[in-house]
C-alpha cells in the first residue's frame, strides 16, 4: 500500500474556508455585530480555498515528478474530471430545470449562453463582463471555472519549473506576481466595473501564486524567524486588515491593498496550519475533517440550502425564524444535502479516481 500524502488538518481548514463564504452569502448575517463584518468580507474564504488548491496541486505534482521523473497529464486530468464534474454537472442540470420548469422562465439567448459558460468552465469570464450567473443557486459557481483554468496552467508550469532550481522558480513566480499586479492596477485606473477584477485569474491571483510558492517551500525560511503560531496570528491580522479597506465591489486604488492582504493573509494561515503542531491537532478534529471532506458539496449546495430554509420557515409557521435560527437551519440543510451527495454521488467517483493516482493523497 502506498503511503498517503494527506494532512487531515487541511480538511479542517477547508471547512472554515467554506464557513466564511457561507456567512458572506447568508442574508441573516447582515448587520449583526461582528458577524456582519464577516458577512461583508467573508468572500476571503474563496482565497483560502484557492491557496489550498494551489498548494496541494503543486506539492502533489512535484511529489509525482520526484517519484516518476515526469507528470502523467492524462491521469491528472482524469482525476480532476472524476473529482469536479459529476456533482458539478448534475447541479447545473438541476439549476437549469428549476429555472425552466419551476420558475417558468423562457429559453433565451442569455440563458443558453450562461448555461454554456457553466458547462465549458468559462462562467467566470462571462461573469466578468455580464455579471454573476442568474441561474438558480449558481452565482458562486464562477469559482469552479476559475479553478479549472488553473488546472490547465499548473501542470504545465510544474513541468517547466522541473528544469529549474528552486531559487529561480521563486524568482519567476515573483516576476509573474509583479506583472499581474501591474495589470490589475491598470484595470483599476481604467475603472473597470466589478466583478471583472474579482473573477478573472489574471487580476485575482495572489492566493493561487502564493499557494504555489508554499508548495515549493518558498515560505519555509519563515520558520527560522518565528514559530508557526506567530505566522498564524499574523495571517489572521493581515486577513482582518481587509475590513478597513475597500470591498471588492468598490473600484479604488486601495483595492490593490485589499487583494494583497486577501492573498498574503490566507497564505500565512495555510503555511502555519501545515507546520504548527497545535494548529494541526485542532483542525484535525474529526468533525472538522468530516465537514472539510464534504466542503466541495457544502460550497456548491449552500445557496440551495439557504433557499430551502426560506421555504421551510415560510411553510412551517411554528418554527423559530430569527436570524440565528435561520442560519442554523440553512447550515444543517446544506450539510445534510452535502453528506448525501458525498455518499451517493461523489464517493463512487472518488474511489474510481484513486485508481489513477500515482501519488496517494486524501482517502475517500
Amino acid at each position: 500500500m502506498q503511503h498517503r500524502l494527506y494532512s487531515a488538518q487541511l480538511d479542517g481548514l477547508r471547512f472554515f474556508a467554506f464557513l466564511l463564504v457561507f456567512i458572506h452569502h447568508h442574508p441573516s448575517c447582515k448587520g449583526v455585530p461582528v458577524v456582519g463584518v464577516l458577512h461583508n468580507y467573508g468572500w476571503v474564504g474563496v482565497d483560502l480555498f484557492f491557496a489550498l488548491s494551489a498548494f496541494l496541486f503543486t506539492y502533489l505534482l512535484n511529489a509525482e515528478m520526484a517519484k516518476t521523473g515526469t507528470l502523467d497529464l492524462k491521469k491528472f486530468y482524469i482525476r480532476r474530471v472524476l473529482r469536479v464534474c459529476p456533482l458539478y454537472y448534475l447541479f447545473i442540470v438541476f439549476s437549469m430545470l428549476v429555472y425552466l420548469l419551476w420558475y417558468g422562465a423562457p429559453w433565451t439567448g442569455t440563458f443558453l449562453l450562461r448555461s454554456l459558460g457553466l458547462f465549458s468552465f468559462t462562467d467566470n469570464i462571462l461573469s466578468g463582463f455580464m455579471g454573476y450567473n442568474l441561474l438558480p443557486f449558481a452565482p458562486h459557481l464562477w469559482t469552479i471555472s476559475y479553478e479549472v483554468q488553473f488546472y490547465i496552467i499548473i501542470p504545465a508550469a510544474i513541468l517547466i519549473f522541473s528544469r529549474m532550481p528552486v531559487r529561480r522558480i521563486l524568482l519567476v513566480l515573483a516576476g509573474i506576481f509583479a506583472a499581474l499586479f501591474t495589470f490589475r492596477l491598470l484595470l483599476i485606473r481604467a475603472d473597470v466595473a466589478h466583478p471583472a477584477i474579482w473573477v478573472l485569474p489574471a487580476t485575482h491571483f495572489e492566493s493561487m501564486v502564493l499557494g504555489m510558492v508554499i508548495g515549493y517551500g518558498g515560505f519555509n525560511i519563515l520558520l527560522k524567524a518565528a514559530r508557526p503560531i506567530c505566522w498564524f496570528i499574523l495571517g489572521i491580522v493581515l486577513t482582518s486588515g481587509i475590513f478597513l479597506l475597500p470591498n471588492v465591489d468598490t473600484i479604488s486604488p486601495l483595492l490593490m491593498a485589499t487583494y494583497a492582504l486577501a492573498g498574503i493573509g490566507p497564505a500565512l494561515i495555510l503555511f502555519a496550519v501545515l507546520n504548527g503542531r497545535g494548529l494541526r491537532q485542532v483542525l484535525a478534529w474529526a468533525p472538522f475533517v468530516y465537514l472539510g471532506k464534504r466542503s466541495y458539496g457544502l460550497y456548491v449546495y449552500h445557496f440551495l440550502g439557504i433557499h430551502l430554509t426560506d421555504v421551510l420557515t415560510g411553510y412551517a409557521g411554528g418554527l423559530p425564524s430569527g436570524k440565528a435560527a435561520t442560519f442554523v437551519y440553512a447550515l444543517a440543510i446544506t450539510t445534510g444535502i452535502s453528506a448525501l451527495s458525498y455518499r451517493f454521488i461523489e464517493a463512487p467517483f472518488l474511489r474510481r479516481k484513486m485508481k489513477f493516482e500515482l501519488v496517494a493523497s486524501r482517502p475517500v
